[in-house]
């Protein structure tokens, strides 16, 4: 099924890609430019709604001075930046031979616990 819209002034036929937003007696054929339109306006409106809902919510302190808001990335990118500052200031501190003998202990844990397994002793892998 195709449908026949004016657009910027020219006639353009377009193939029916959904055949109603709605339905019942207000249900009409949509094209998918027609979705992509209401798709942007739909993720326009959450965007618009969630600033909205920011700006409406204060967290403050017992004096009535705003606190900062921290959100979980925020949180999250705090930490990776510390884990990569701690990683950083380790790395000056242990050697390469050190860092292979660790290596070598986990390789050695890892074959003991899949013998372990296969044996079907599961507590102990």
């Amino acid at each position: 099924q195709f449908v026949i819209s004016c657009v910027d002034g020219n006639l353009v036929t377009e193939k029916v890609v959904r055949h109603g937003s709605t339905t019942g007696k207000n249900a009409r054929a949509m094209t998918q430019r027609e979705l992509d339109a209401e798709q942007q306006r739909r993720q326009k409106a959450a965007a618009m709604a969630i600033r909205m809902a920011e700006n409406m919510i204060r967290i403050t302190d017992k004096d009535g001075n705003e606190i900062q808001k921290v959100t979980k990335n925020d949180t999250h990118k705090q930490q990776h930046q510390q884990q990569q500052q701690q990683l950083n200031n380790n790395n000056t501190s242990i050697n390469k031979t050190e860092i292979d003998a660790i290596v070598e202990e986990c390789e050695q844990n890892k074959t003991r616990g899949n013998e372990a397994f296969a044996a079907g002793e599961y507590a102990q892998a």
